[in-house]
Order: C-alpha cells, then sequence, then structure tokens
C-alpha cells in the first residue's frame, strides 16, 4: 500500500495550528519530516504513518 505525505499546509489545516507551530515540532524532533531536495527552501513532507505517531504521543500526554 502506498504510504501518502502529507504538506506542512495540510498537516497544519488538520490539526488546526498554525504553519510555525507543525516547524516547531519538527526542529524538536517531535514530529518527522522529509526534505525532499538539498537546497534550503527544499519542499517538506509528512508520511501518514509518522504524523499518526505523533498524535499518538500528544495524547498520551
Amino acid at each position: 500500500m502506498p504510504e501518502y505525505f502529507f504538506t506542512l499546509d495540510e498537516v497544519a489545516a488538520t490539526l488546526k495550528l498554525q504553519k510555525r507551530t507543525i516547524q516547531y515540532y519538527i526542529s524538536r524532533g517531535q514530529l518527522k519530516a522529509h526534505k525532499l531536495g538539498t537546497a534550503q527552501n527544499s519542499p517538506v513532507r509528512i508520511a501518514q504513518a509518522d504524523l499518526d505517531a505523533f498524535l499518538t504521543t500528544q495524547r498520551a500526554r
């Protein structure tokens, strides 16, 4: 089964958070993200499995 990848905007809209908050979680290592390229401004995607794992840890708190 192919895995789905979300953009930062999609994750922010789904969780009703600011895009910057999602970036903060990524920078802290709380949410795993995959950079598509090597340039500093390369797009970032978040796998469905990584988002699910993040939500599970957030609910456990």
